[in-house]
């Protein structure tokens, strides 16, 4: 599901819970039929932290930090639900082009 199935042209684009929620409920057909073929998609991961989410009353960011990794002492694993959010020591992928190197969204 990327983002030019909705009308947006940047792949780096913010997609939110709510456009997915809204995309996936206007969706009339599956893509195939259930074993036939196997397409890798987010979508799934996306509605499971929503289920999470509504039925724990906590956002999946939450839950998983309470109930997985406070509990294994995972101090510096945590789900990121906020791209603004500044998380301490966090390493960011880059690649090289003709102009140099450039931090990827």
């Amino acid at each position: 599901m990327g983002p030019a199935l909705y009308g947006r042209l940047r792949l780096d684009d913010i997609i939110t819970q709510d456009q997915v929620l809204r995309l996936v409920s206007r969706q009339k057909d599956l893509n195939f039929n259930p074993g036939e073929e196997f397409l890798y998609c987010n979508t799934g991961f996306t509605l499971l932290a929503e289920v999470v989410a509504r039925v724990s009353g906590q956002t999946f960011a939450e839950f998983t930090r309470t109930h997985i990794f406070e509990p294994l002492k995972m101090k510096s694993t945590l789900f990121y639900d906020d791209c603004e959010k500044i998380v301490k020591n966090r390493a960011y992928s880059y690649h090289a082009d003709s102009t140099g190197i450039k931090r990827v969204f």
